[in-house]
């Protein structure tokens, strides 16, 4: 992430430069730039790069396409892990709404806004509530045909540890696995596989 995330912002001014701050290209360079910093844990810095991306997709296609809703789901997540759980309900909720006004067309994306949802019920001791939401993502995945194209240790991560803070044994096998599966893929630095790394370490103590 960070030799990215300088090359990222090379990205983000050649793009300005071309198709100025009002296109689909800056908008998406503005949204990698914020993954990168949420790697980084730099939260500032990919708040404003994701409300930038925001702002742009709201401009080109208006506040009730699904882009605004991904930006929002990204911004959820980033609020999740910065620890503003009110902020990321906001946001996860609103990015649920409008990815599932266009469903199944952004099944994917509302597969991925379910699991930060969990990882935030989790974080808020709303175990039950991440299980049922975490088990709706898998669903989704199935039922639309991308549980293997998509990202299934992250999906499986989230459901492992809602299981073992309910008590199922087989929970933290489960989200040992996926963890492995996640450093495998190269996804050391990722925050969710950062975070399923604390939580192993926490159910061990």
């Amino acid at each position: 992430a960070e030799e990215a995330e300088p090359l990222l912002r090379d990205a983000v001014d050649i793009l300005l430069e071309l198709h100025g701050p009002v296109s689909v290209q800056t908008a998406a360079a503005l949204t990698n730039l914020g993954h990168s910093l949420v790697a980084l844990e730099r939260y500032e810095e990919a708040e404003t790069a994701y409300l930038d991306g925001r702002e742009v997709f709201v401009t080109t296609f208006g506040a009730e396409h699904p882009y605004p809703g991904v930006s929002d789901s990204y911004l959820g997540r980033l609020y999740v892990e910065w620890g503003r759980y009110r902020d990321a309900e906001a946001r996860l909720s609103q990015g649920e709404r409008l990815l599932e006004a266009v469903f199944p067309a952004a099944a994917d994306r509302l597969a991925r806004c379910h699991v930060w949802q969990a990882r935030l019920y989790l974080a808020t001791d709303r175990a039950e509530e991440a299980a049922a939401i975490a088990e709706g993502a898998l669903a989704i995945l199935e039922e639309q045909g991308g549980h293997e194209a998509w990202d299934p240790p992250e999906v499986r991560a989230v459901l492992g540890a809602c299981r073992a803070r309910l008590g199922n044994p087989e929970g933290r096998g489960q989200l040992a696995q996926a963890y492995r599966e996640l450093l495998d893929l190269g996804r050391g630095a990722d925050p969710l596989t950062r975070w399923a790394g604390r939580e192993l370490d926490r159910l061990a103590s």
